[in-house]
């Protein structure tokens, strides 16, 4: 979760947005709102919006928190393409995430996965990640970080 004003003094009469970068109904969205549910419930005192702003490979959110008061009002539930894929894939990104914005805490994390067909026979250029792939769902107790040289164990 990161804010535009983390240190700055919040606006009594002004609810807290949680930005989404995502649909609603996702993993993300749903998190985003048991966070509001529980800040609605504790010392914020305020209505807290949830705003999905999906598009743009999360871009739409992440400008949207660039251009909001740094009031801290507005927060931003920020999946790893905000604040990492996107200054490594985009050369012009519209924001800095370290210059941007300010981290307040890691709300969650997520196993994320591969899959391919089960009858596939690993026959393209991938056919050697496809099989190290096969041997990890073959063999759990024995998982490993992949990675582009598939080395480092977990």
């Amino acid at each position: 979760m990161t804010s535009s004003g983390a240190h700055a003094q919040i606006r009594a009469n002004q609810p807290v947005r949680i930005l989404v970068p995502l649909p609603p109904g996702g993993t993300s969205d749903i998190v985003a709102r048991l966070i509001a549910e529980n800040m609605d419930k504790s010392a914020v005192g305020r209505a807290v919006i949830i705003e999905n702003k999906p598009g743009a490979t999360e871009r739409i959110a992440a400008e949207a928190l660039k251009h909001a008061a740094p009031d801290g009002t507005t927060l931003l539930l920020a999946p790893i393409a905000v604040t990492v894929f996107g200054p490594l894939v985009f050369k012009d990104l519209g924001y800095d995430p370290a210059k941007n914005f300010a981290p307040l805490a890691q709300v969650a994390t997520y196993e994320i996965a591969f899959a391919v067909d089960a009858n596939h026979k690993g026959d393209s250029i991938a056919a050697e990640s496809c099989d190290r792939l096969r041997s990890l769902r073959v063999a759990p107790r024995n998982r490993q970080i992949l990675d582009t040289n598939m080395a480092h164990p977990a």
